[in-house]
């Protein structure tokens, strides 16, 4: 018994330009993903991937400009980037007994970015 939660990116079902491996690498995660909760199912194992969007981190903020952001703000219903906290409080709740009927999803963490 257990629970396994992968790390995507929204960038797995979002195509967008100068990210073609990290888009395919991330379509993959997801996909180990819906295997593995295959696989896994009968041993009581849940497996599910969280896929953020933006997230506000030091590298973020060091790599992309204030104008990038301002442009991400702008495709984001919620109007501002994913914090940490954000992305780890999903984790633990697909950790936890109350996601004991969830197995084989991705969960966009991304303020609407995918809808």
């Amino acid at each position: 018994r257990g629970a396994i939660v992968n790390i995507g990116s929204i960038s797995a079902v979002r195509a967008s330009t100068l990210r073609v491996a990290y888009g395919t690498s991330k379509a993959a995660v997801v996909h180990l993903t819906k295997q593995l909760a295959v696989e896994l199912g009968d041993y009581g194992v849940r497996v599910n991937c969280v896929s953020p969007g933006p997230v506000k981190t030091k590298l973020a903020a060091a790599v992309h400009t204030p104008d990038i952001i301002k442009a991400y703000y702008d495709g984001i219903p919620l109007n501002r980037s994913a914090t940490e906290q954000d992305i780890a409080e999903t984790v633990v709740f697909l950790c936890s007994e109350k996601a004991a009927y969830i197995t084989g999803q991705m969960i966009a963490v991304d303020g609407g970015l995918y809808t």
